[in-house]
């Protein structure tokens, strides 16, 4: 069994549980998760909130923790993945993502652990989260996102731990490099690379702008009245503008012509 697998079960074994209640509300107490003592097992007396301490002890339990960072706090791991060069846009079997909030903007809100991915989303399993909307977390649950978000909103980074088998990632600069041995696999395969911004023009025929179009649709930004087809034309600059201000872009940053930090958002599946 792979370490990526090892790690996948022992989340899936914890999906369910919920932390402490008292009082009339959950408390952060996160002493018996599923007979497991996480306060314990981290070096945690406090009830604390423990999105990023229960990946931490997933990964403990199997002798792995080795492997990624042990914090409290989003932001601190997220930074020793970058410290690592472990760090992505984009997703990978096994690896720990991390959301924004306007109140924690830039991956400090929350997170959890990476079990699949396809073009638009991930499926996850997540610690002091909940399945209503809240923000109060109550337990563990396994839970579908989409996988792209922006600095105040949804999912923001990736922080690929150090497995020895290498990791099965999304990202472009991942493959071919040691890191893996072949294109990306998941729920939806393998994602386009960023084209460059010198592609898009008018003339440009290809279907990169096809599949492009077709993820606009699908994210809620056409602008299509017929199409989307393979030849570069208005109503591809204006559903990509139109994605652009999705994410918050404006004036100049939101002018239709494709930049790699949406391209990545955006997640065009290849050809």
């Amino acid at each position: 069994m792979s370490q990526v697998e090892q790690v996948t079960r022992r989340f899936q074994s914890f999906v369910g549980a919920h932390e402490g209640f008292s009082d009339g509300q959950w408390n952060n107490d996160i002493r018996d998760i599923y007979g497991v003592n996480f306060a314990e097992v981290f070096g945690e007396t406090k009830r604390v909130a423990w999105c990023d301490i229960g990946c931490w002890v997933c990964f403990k339990l199997e002798g792995l923790d080795a492997l990624i960072p042990k914090s409290e706090s989003c932001y601190e791991s997220l930074s020793i993945f970058r410290e690592w060069h472990r760090s992505s846009d984009y997703p990978a079997v096994g690896a720990q993502f991390f959301v924004s909030s306007p109140k924690y903007p830039r991956g400090g809100s929350h997170t959890g652990f990476v079990v699949g991915y396809d073009a638009g989303s991930i499926s996850t399993v997540e610690f002091n989260t909940n399945d209503n909307g809240s923000s109060e977390g109550d337990g563990c649950y396994a839970k579908t996102r989409s996988r792209f978000g922006n600095e105040v909103e949804g999912v923001y980074a990736y922080g690929y731990p150090k497995y020895a088998e290498g990791i099965v990632s999304a990202d472009p600069a991942w493959q071919g490099a040691g890191h893996q041995a072949g294109p990306p696999t998941g729920p939806g395969g393998a994602l386009e690379p960023f084209p460059g911004a010198d592609f898009f023009h008018i003339g440009q025929r290809s279907d990169i702008i096809t599949r492009m179009g077709r993820r606009l649709v699908d994210v809620g930004c056409s602008r299509y009245q017929v199409g989307p087809g393979p030849e570069w034309g208005p109503a591809d600059r204006e559903s990509y503008a139109a994605f652009q201000r999705s994410l918050g872009y404006v004036n100049d940053d939101a002018n239709g012509i494709p930049g790699k930090i949406s391209w990545v958002r955006l997640g065009v599946p290849a050809g």
